[in-house]
């Protein structure tokens, strides 16, 4: 399994992918991009909360934007953690979990762009 710096550089204000290395692991090491995944949302996920709602949840117009805020920050962690989760679950497996690592990888990007469209962090492609 390989670091988790490989894919991700968690800066303050900032996250620097490696497009290339996390795609490749895709093909090569399931497990490890999961956990890196996994911990990109939810690192990205209690930055946001930490940070503060932006001004557009504190004067929505129905008066619970501030909620909603919260609520999808609250999901977009929890996906980040049971993405961690599987890629433990998948890294002591056959290659049957290891396709099912797969299928999650995809679906863990859901949660990603909720966290990413939410927060303010800044994301740098390193290709």
């Amino acid at each position: 399994m390989a670091s988790f710096s490989a894919y991700l550089n968690l800066r303050r204000n900032a996250v620097m992918l490696n497009v290339r290395r996390l795609l490749r692991a895709v093909q090569e090491d399931a497990p490890s991009a999961l956990v890196a995944v996994g911990l990109w949302t939810s690192c990205t996920a209690v930055r946001a909360v930490a940070t503060g709602p932006p001004e557009w949840a504190l004067t929505s117009a129905c008066g619970h934007g501030q909620a909603y805020y919260m609520a999808a920050i609250g999901g977009a962690f929890v996906g980040g953690v049971g993405t961690m989760w599987a890629g433990v679950w998948v890294s002591s497996g056959n290659a049957r979990r290891r396709a099912t690592g797969k299928w999650i990888l995809c679906a863990a990007f859901l949660p990603l762009a909720i966290i990413l469209g939410l927060s303010d962090a800044e994301i740098i492609f390193n290709l």
